[in-house]
């Protein structure tokens, strides 16, 4: 036996419990074995090890080659007299985005209360183990749990985003997929949609997790989606989280990711987005700890006068990091995209992004604007910045830009002399800084929701000699 082997033996251990207590349907488990011999013999091409390390391109600034040999203990969804702890999850998810608490009903009703204007899913162990849909929405909101769609053919920018042996492994461990249609038709206002991805140390000490979640919007539909993908509560040392959009002609989504891990644990996001004539997108991810997040965000703008709006408020903590690759194809034109995204990184924390803005050839019209902003709070704080353009067309318009640095010394000063404590005027400016990101969030609703989670806790590192 090999140290190679060595490595391998907890995941493949863990592959064959989760296959013997699953009970995937035959085409499933088929789907899954061969994806994890894939990963199992390291069959990507890209590294050495199973999982990617800074030798890939897409990873230069960002590695999990740590965790080839971690300890695999797989989450599994609560047993139903745990479940009730899952409303203090809910609890928890809307406290911090300053959403009014809302009865769900019992667990063996699962009808909502009159005051419900969310509809709310909750997820555990990549598992659908609640639902609660709005009445006056039920005729137009479809939510399904199937398992052919999660082991279905990968596309190519999973591959290219998050890498090989990344899809592999999360084909190999996907449970089902969540799919939340929504058909049209007389609504009394736009859909607002909650997921929160469960995992809680009151029902669970897995260490791996892997969810799954596609969003379908009809033709002329609109909606709103915040989408809890970890909390100060989850324990996983890695989990996976893939989502799906699909947006027909002339539909919107506007979309709230938050993200907060803490130290020892990773989380790793693939957001594939595609839009169609006329629809639009508009993605904000609020992130921070001292875990390790890595988010791929992919979206394609497949139809005329298609748009979307990309953007981040983010916060590596103590010794987070915090690292965001994105990708908008403009397959035709006229299309616009905007990305914004701002760092704020404490101590020892590492922000990252890479922004790649690519225009295909004969997309005349498509105009696209890319900025990357992070502010430096301790001597050892790092950040790096890498936008890319890449274009095909000659009648387009496109803009980027970056700035790495510490808080302005002059404006600190300003705020000190007219009488405010030195540590608070760090914090006024830094909540300012973040703030700004959620502002240019075009929804109220979630660009107030945004805010409050930003704010909830604005870092109050002192920055150097600023802060005295």
């Amino acid at each position: 036996m090999t140290a190679n082997d060595i490595k391998t033996t907890h995941w493949a251990h863990a592959h064959r419990l989760f296959l013997a207590h699953e009970g995937l349907p035959e085409a499933a488990q088929h789907a899954s074995k061969n994806a994890f011999a894939r990963f199992f013999s390291r069959d990507h091409g890209e590294h050495e090890g199973l999982l990617p390390d800074r030798k890939v391109e897409n990873w230069k600034y960002t590695s999990l080659r740590h965790l080839d040999d971690m300890q695999v203990l797989l989450e599994a969804a609560p047993e139903p007299w745990k479940r009730s702890a899952l409303d203090h999850v809910l609890a928890h998810a809307l406290m911090r985005l300053g959403i009014p608490q809302v009865g769900l009903g019992t667990e063996s009703t699962s009808k909502p209360s009159p005051q419900l204007t969310w509809i709310v899913l909750l997820l555990a162990g990549g598992r659908l183990v609640r639902t609660v849909v709005p009445q006056e929405f039920a005729h137009a909101v479809q939510v399904d749990e199937t398992i052919d769609d999660a082991v279905a053919a990968e596309t190519s920018s999973s591959k290219e985003l998050w890498g090989q042996s990344l899809e592999n492994l999360h084909r190999s461990f996907v449970r089902s997929s969540v799919t939340v249609s929504i058909h049209g038709g007389s609504m009394p206002a736009t859909p607002r949609i909650l997921v929160v991805d469960a995992h809680n140390r009151d029902w669970s000490m897995g260490s791996f997790s892997v969810a799954q979640l596609k969003i379908r919007l009809a033709k002329d539909t609109h909606a709103k989606l915040i989408h809890v993908q970890a909390d100060n509560r989850s324990l996983e040392t890695l989990k996976l989280t893939r989502t799906q959009v699909e947006l027909q002609s002339g539909a919107s989504l506007h979309h709230l990711v938050t993200q907060e891990t803490l130290q020892g644990h990773h989380l790793v996001t693939l957001g594939d987005v595609h839009c169609d004539e006329h629809a639009r997108y508009h993605m904000l991810v609020a992130g921070c700890g001292g875990g390790l997040i890595r988010n791929h965000t992919h979206v394609t703008l497949a139809g005329d006068s298609a748009s979307c709006w990309l953007g981040g408020g983010l916060q590596p903590r103590t010794q987070g990091h915090i690292d965001n690759l994105t990708r908008i194809h403009h397959a035709v034109g006229p299309t616009k995209s905007e990305q914004v995204y701002k760092h704020l990184v404490d101590d020892k924390g590492t922000a990252v992004f890479r922004g790649i803005i690519d225009i295909a050839k004969g997309a005349d019209g498509a105009e696209a604007h890319q900025i990357s902003r992070s502010l430096l709070l301790g001597p050892e704080s790092q950040a790096n910045s890498k936008p890319e353009l890449v274009i095909g067309a000659d009648d387009v318009v496109c803009t980027h830009g970056a700035s790495v640095g510490p808080l302005a010394e002059e404006e600190v000063f300003y705020l000190k002399s007219r009488g405010l404590p030195p540590q608070e005027a760090v914090a006024l400016m830094c909540s300012g800084f973040l703030g700004e990101a959620a502002q240019v969030m075009s929804d109220e609703d979630l660009g107030a929701g945004a805010k409050h989670w930003l704010l909830a806790k604005p870092s109050t590192m002192p920055a150097g000699d600023l802060a005295r």
